[in-house]
């Protein structure tokens, strides 16, 4: 039988896993958007990434995704403790 203890780590762990799962589509948008404004110089992998506001909102959505992942991510430690 389980310990309170162990639910409770197990539990963390459930939701740290659910947070990195929500987290990288985020993080693939902010560096493809990244790269696309400031690197690519219209000679970019992808045609889409040659389009300002295509790379815009690609950022605009990643940074969106961050921060509500982060915000989970600080609520759920002001709670552990």
């Amino acid at each position: 039988m389980e310990t309170d203890e162990e639910k409770s780590k197990k539990l963390w762990e459930k939701r740290m896993f659910r947070l990195a799962v929500y987290e990288t589509p985020g993080t693939i948008l902010v560096l493809l958007g990244a790269y696309g404004k400031f690197w690519a110089d219209g000679d970019a992998f992808w045609s889409a990434l040659n389009n300002p506001t295509v790379v815009n909102v690609m950022l605009a959505i990643g940074i969106t995704i961050w921060l509500a992942s982060w915000t989970e991510f600080i609520k759920m430690i002001r709670n552990k403790h």
